[in-house]
């Protein structure tokens, strides 16, 4: 099977790809890099989004997104998404600033709501990096380097945390000075996905993916709403090192799919209540 190039570079440029989706029945790629990487006194910092066309690649413009704003660092919020989901018509993408949208024509970008920022912001730009985002019973939901997962009100357009066993940070550590709030059992969110009933998540530590029980329903209906790692995967978990993380999950039918720093691995989600029977929720 051959492959097309989804860019031809000039002397001097340096890109690569940062995320990719699918769009309209099309692959939409992220990608970042500089326009002129000759001298480290001229890098000129790029983002291009390419949208498949069939015959090769287009270029999705964002230049209107680069030329918001006067304030932001050079090295701070530019316009590269690492994952991003089709959700009523629209691509949405979790970028390095908050989420945006795509139109369905494919030209029009615009930025979602702010975020709420949990952990205070001690620099001249305040954004919020979104790692992930999916479309969850109909609604969509965010996990933020934040450590916390949100999930959009359509008619308001708001931001909430959901409803989830909350963990906190050191309040007696005097080089932080505040509490930190996290509804994620997972630190350093790299996935969130759903298979359209329940809600996934997976990240550094721990590297085992969960599955959050505040909407799973039946048989589990009643219990608090925590998370529970999903048990019966692996032989103590051997095939998640430690240390390693899990960066992406996704579903595929029946089926979900890992891939964490040395594994590709598979679980059957007929399987999912068995496997979770006998976990405790994780607090």
């Amino acid at each position: 099977m051959g492959h097309k190039k989804i860019k031809d570079l000039a002397d001097g440029e340096w890109y690569h790809v940062y995320g990719i989706g699918r769009f309209q029945g099309r692959l939409i790629v992220s990608m970042a890099g500089f326009r002129d990487s000759i001298s480290a006194e001229n890098l000129d910092f790029a983002s291009l989004v390419m949208w498949e066309n069939g015959q090769g690649w287009d270029s999705v413009d964002v230049s209107p997104y680069l030329q918001m704003g006067t304030t932001l660092s050079p090295d701070s919020a530019r316009f590269f998404f690492r994952k991003g989901v089709e959700w009523n018509g629209k691509f949405y993408a979790a970028t390095s600033e908050n989420v945006w949208s795509l139109d369905a024509g494919g030209r029009v970008w615009t930025k979602l709501p702010e975020i709420p920022r949990l952990i205070p912001c001690t620099r001249d730009y305040a954004y919020m990096p979104v790692n992930d985002v999916t479309d969850h019973h109909g609604k969509l939901y965010v996990a933020t380097n934040d450590e916390t997962i949100f999930v959009l009100d359509g008619d308001s357009q708001t931001w909430s945390q959901i409803d989830s066993l909350f963990f906190t940070g050191d309040t007696a550590n005097p080089l932080l000075g505040y509490s930190i709030y996290h509804n994620s059992p997972t630190l350093k969110v790299h996935s969130l996905v759903s298979d359209g009933k329940h809600l996934f998540v997976a990240g550094e530590s721990p590297e085992v993916p969960m599955v959050y029980m505040g909407d799973y329903g039946e048989p589990y209906g009643n219990i608090p709403k925590g998370w529970r790692t999903i048990g019966s995967w692996c032989k103590n978990f051997q095939c998640f090192p430690s240390g390693g993380g899990t960066y992406s999950m996704d579903v595929i039918g029946d089926t979900l799919y890992v891939a964490n720093w040395k594994n590709l691995l598979k679980f059957p989600l007929d399987k999912l209540d068995s496997a979770i029977a006998d976990e405790s929720d994780y607090r």
